[in-house]
């Protein structure tokens, strides 16, 4: 217990500001949370300085995230119980996402297996036969919308070595789309593959990103998952290097933040 006390105050002695709001930090929050990982193998290396109010506004929302994450996976569920577990902590907490997501019928998951895979033996040579699909609605695109926003900022803090305020812009896509031109454009310029290691194993697995940073700009795709079935876009500027006034597409979304 002294040793975890000692460490926590060298750290917050050398990382004295909230990544999220500039405020005197006083806690260590991790990003991606510890409730992400399969048996909680999260990376090392992945704290940042919160204040409290930073780090506990956080809390409920990154239970609801933790089980969205199992969802947008394709790989198989092998703890049955964490997962109801994970569900029912939901269900207590945050029941607006429990009643949103609904499954689909076996006809309805197949035909939406079959579009985004082209057949139904591509969807066998995947493995994902007998899946079944399941709705996603406004609470979960507020969760994955702030886990975007998070994101950024942590990585803005890890790789540009300041507190982000500017403008963050983000998108969801398919894994699938990866594969086009333009997808493939961005991501050869995204030089930055960290690799995520606990204990001196390889947690790559279950959370990946590449990135690419200077001073002013962050641009990064993340996953979580082998075979997720969304994949992230995120960009973080500080401000004036985006047009304020650009048009985005629609299935792009943007959020400002400006410290105190």
């Amino acid at each position: 217990m002294g040793q975890a006390r000692n460490r926590k105050q060298l750290f917050l002695a050398e990382h004295t500001k909230c990544c999220y709001c500039g405020l005197p930090s006083t806690t260590i929050d991790h990003f991606p949370p510890r409730t992400f990982f399969k048996e909680r193998n999260w990376p090392m290396g992945y704290e940042f300085p919160a204040c409290n109010s930073c780090n506990h506004s956080k809390r409920l929302d990154e239970q609801s995230l933790a089980l969205l994450v199992r969802i947008i996976r394709f790989d198989n569920e092998t703890n049955i119980k964490s997962f109801q577990n994970t569900f029912q902590g939901v269900r207590n907490n945050n029941p607006v996402l429990a009643q949103e997501l609904k499954t689909e019928s076996a006809v309805a998951s197949k035909t939406y297996l079959k579009t985004r895979f082209g057949s139904s033996s591509n969807v066998d040579k995947i493995g994902l036969t007998g899946w079944r699909s399941c709705t996603l609605g406004p609470e979960s695109n507020r969760l994955l919308d702030n886990m975007c926003i998070w994101f950024a900022q942590t990585a803005w803090y890890m790789h540009c070595k300041s507190i982000f305020s500017g403008k963050i812009i983000w998108t969801n896509v398919l894994t699938e789309h990866l594969n086009l031109e333009p997808a493939q454009k961005i991501i050869s310029n995204l030089i930055g593959k960290p690799i995520m290691m606990r204990n001196g194993k390889n947690v790559s697995e279950d959370f990946f990103y590449r990135y690419f940073s200077t001073d002013d700009l962050l641009i990064s795709i993340f996953q979580f998952g082998k075979h997720p079935q969304l994949v992230f876009v995120v960009c973080a500027t500080k401000e004036g290097i985006i047009d304020p006034n650009i048009d985005l597409p629609q299935y792009w979304k943007q959020h400002s933040i400006e410290l105190a």
